[in-house]
């Protein structure tokens, strides 16, 4: 058969093809097989998220066989309920974005290059020596073990805690400190500090400590004022401290659903609008949410407990009823800005100690301006206090404030981002 261009054209043309599927079913395999995949949790305009990725990107460089798989969570319903789960399996509960799972270690947040930067390749490099396996993997024994406890009909209390045993878990949380150089991490104690004191010039708890006072002023002894006086502030703190940390574990579960934010945005606008309408409308700075009979009850109860002789448990366990009421009254007269407080502290990267801590600092602050006028009366054995027309003004500030920051939170909350 002679040969001709056409047969060599059609030869040529079936070696390529032949290499190709050979390229395909050989080369292809082979690539997937190193690759190493590692899962990024972010939310869109997440300014610490957007860092992150860049430095993945520039990681890329150094290990091509890395493979960074995306879920953004704060728009994406599906997304953030894959988050829960995933979370679940690392044992932890979904909070603010990024979050990245390599292998069995887990990176929260994002600082710098420098710092987190650091960290996290001296993870991957460690993931691919020690071949851990792929973090899908841990959420489908995760899965299974569910499954096998709920087709068993076990009791709920217990956890597939089997798929976790000797596992070695590392959290990794970077958060501002004083002498870091990003001049923007210091927004979050300032803001602590400016809320703490709006919240602290209250009528609604003021004016209880002050009525107080006057009867403790009238028992010429020093030592019952103390007593007294210095119980009443502190469970006043505690039990304040302690409803902030309930709004903020409720925040965490739920911040990084975006009809969330969107719910405590509107929130904050509409407490921003009320507070700002009370300075018009009431200009002598009193306290409009406890009703007469209420702060009749408060008042018997006070002087009840001061009339004591002797300094009894039943007396301190008053002292420490009166002060838990009270609270409850003034967290409905402002309940705006310890909530949208939280809710911002959920947005910012920090380890337990930092939220907790920053917490500490805001009721400090918010229990300055009863500790100065306490201290003055035990100081002087005379009444001080701050003045309806400086508290009433305290409250259009802070009305003005809670405004500004939920138009924020709904139009731009990325900026509320401190940590």
């Amino acid at each position: 058969m002679k040969l001709t261009f056409s047969h060599i054209k059609l030869s040529v043309f079936c070696i390529g093809i032949l290499l190709l599927l050979f390229g395909v079913f050989f080369t292809l395999p082979v690539q997937a097989q190193d690759q190493k995949n590692i899962y990024l949790f972010h939310g869109q305009g997440c300014p610490h998220c957007a860092d992150l990725k860049i430095f993945l990107e520039t990681l890329k460089d150094d290990y091509p066989e890395m493979n960074v798989v995306e879920y953004e969570v704060w728009y994406d319903k599906a997304n953030a309920e894959f988050y829960e789960e995933f979370s679940e399996a690392y044992g932890m509960e979904p909070g603010p974005v990024p979050r990245l799972f390599i292998g069995e270690e887990v990176i929260e947040g994002y600082f710098d290059d420098e710092t987190t930067g650091a960290e996290l390749e001296e993870i991957y490099a460690s993931y691919t020596l020690e071949n851990y396996p792929d973090p899908l993997e841990k959420l489908k024994k995760y899965q299974e073990a569910r499954q096998i406890i709920s087709d068993t009909e076990e009791t709920q209390s217990q956890e597939p805690e089997s798929s976790d045993q000797g596992v070695r878990e590392e959290k990794i949380i970077n958060f501002p400190i004083i002498g870091i150089k990003d001049v923007s991490s210091f927004s979050l104690p300032v803001l602590t500090i400016s809320l703490g004191l709006l919240d602290g010039f209250n009528p609604c708890a003021m004016w209880v400590l002050l009525f107080l006072i006057s009867l403790l002023l009238n028992t010429n002894s020093r030592k019952k004022m103390w007593i007294i006086g210095g119980i009443f502030l502190l469970t006043s703190g505690i039990v304040y401290y302690f409803f902030m940390v309930a709004w903020l574990n409720i925040f965490l579960f739920i911040s990084y659903m975006f009809i969330i934010r969107l719910i405590i945005g509107a929130l904050a606008i509409i407490a921003g609008y009320i507070h700002i309408k009370d300075f018009f409308k009431y200009k002598d700075g009193e306290c409009k949410v406890d009703d007469p009979k209420s702060k009749k009850k408060l008042m018997d109860r006070a002087v009840k407990i001061v009339s004591f002789e002797k300094i009894t448990p039943a007396v301190i366990i008053g002292i420490i009823g009166l002060a838990f009421s009270v609270n409850l009254i003034e967290l409905f007269c402002s309940a705006g800005l310890p909530a949208i407080y939280t809710s911002i502290l959920s947005f910012s990267n920090l380890s337990t100690a930092g939220y907790y801590g920053y917490m500490a600092l805001y009721t400090l602050f918010y229990m300055l301006d009863d500790t100065i006028v306490f201290l003055i009366a035990m100081a002087t054995l005379s009444m001080v206090s701050f003045t309806g027309k400086f508290s009433r003004w305290s409250n259009l500030v802070g009305g003005i404030l809670i405004l500004i920051l939920g138009l924020i939170m709904l139009i731009k909350p990325d900026l509320l981002m401190l940590g």
